[in-house]
């Protein structure tokens, strides 16, 4: 098995921002998306606020939990 996290990321990540505004509207949410190099479909994702801490996932355990969260919450994963 492939250990994602003993692969080094190259170049800057897709961030992407919107929904969590806070109580003073001051607390945007923004992902960072990362793909991992030389792994088809693996992604280190993080978020702004925690700066350096991200989990790595391969495309196949990104479907599995879009489909938990449809499973659990009632088709809210896109």
């Amino acid at each position: 098995m492939l250990d994602l996290y003993s692969i080094p990321l190259k170049g800057d990540p897709l961030t992407l921002c919107g929904g969590n505004v806070g109580d003073a509207g001051t607390a945007e949410s923004c992902a960072l998306v990362t793909p991992i190099p030389g792994v088809d479909g693996a992604y280190a994702v993080g978020d702004t606020k925690r700066e350096g801490q991200q989990v790595r996932f391969t495309e196949r355990e990104l479907l599995n939990l879009k489909d938990w969260l449809n499973n659990r919450f009632g088709g809210v994963a896109a």
